[in-house]
């Protein structure tokens, strides 16, 4: 299903799109900086291992072919490798991660090599064992220039449906996300997503700083 396809010049360019529908397996590395009130002193957390995604909409895919595209969001994300963690909830090297999402996507194609998308995440939960769990939501502002995709917004750890909106008043540091993908062909894609969190975070009496994670992927979009 996801065997490699090499790229056709041939295919026309109206034929790479901007979409709501993701599956692929990715590579993970997640990383955060920790110290608690018993222990000042700074440790490494870090995690890593392969993951699999999968995204979809309903509204979306019934009106795929239309200018304006507006559909429902919900995906899945489950990840599994080996973690170091100095963090009260890890409590062995295997590294069991979970990432679940719903929200609502908007795009709009103004011609055939561009479009602009927006994707507003109302409900996110996640738990990584290297930060704190994240309950909360997040916005991405999305461009497409002919084969190349390119993401990024803001999300609040803390906050769901607008959580991203209550945090700017509020002066509440956002974790920074961007993703990048390169369209192999109609179907298939390569890609990686970064995300940032570069404020200290407060958990009780534990502390994370620079909280990172990376993720390579290749599978299947449109």
């Amino acid at each position: 299903m996801f065997g490699f396809i090499p790229d056709d010049s041939k295919v026309p360019a109206s034929n790479y799109r901007m979409g709501f529908y993701d599956m692929n397996l990715g590579i993970d590395f997640k990383y955060s900086q920790y110290n608690n009130n018993s222990n000042p002193t700074l440790k490494n957390n870090m995690a890593g291992g392969v993951s699999e995604r999968l995204q979809s909409s309903f509204l979306g895919h019934l009106k795929k072919d239309k200018k304006f595209l507006i559909g429902d969001l919900l995906s899945a994300e489950l990840a599994q490798g080996m973690i170091s963690s100095n963090y009260s909830n890890a409590h062995s090297s295997l590294w069991l991660s979970y990432r679940f999402q719903f929200g609502v996507g908007m795009i709009y194609r103004f011609n055939a090599i561009n479009d602009f998308g927006l994707n507003i995440m109302l409900l996110e939960f996640a738990r990584d064992d290297v930060s704190p769990n994240i309950s909360g939501s997040n916005i991405l502002l999305r461009y497409r220039r002919s084969k190349c995709i390119l993401e990024t917004g803001l999300a609040a750890r803390r906050g769901r449906v607008f959580g991203w909106i209550t945090a700017i008043p509020e002066n509440n540091p956002m974790q920074l996300m961007t993703n990048f993908r390169y369209l192999i062909n109609e179907k298939k894609n390569v890609g990686i997503r970064a995300e940032w969190f570069p404020n200290k975070l407060t958990e009780g009496t534990e502390y994370f700083n620079n909280i990172t994670s990376i993720r390579f992927f290749y599978g299947i979009y449109f």
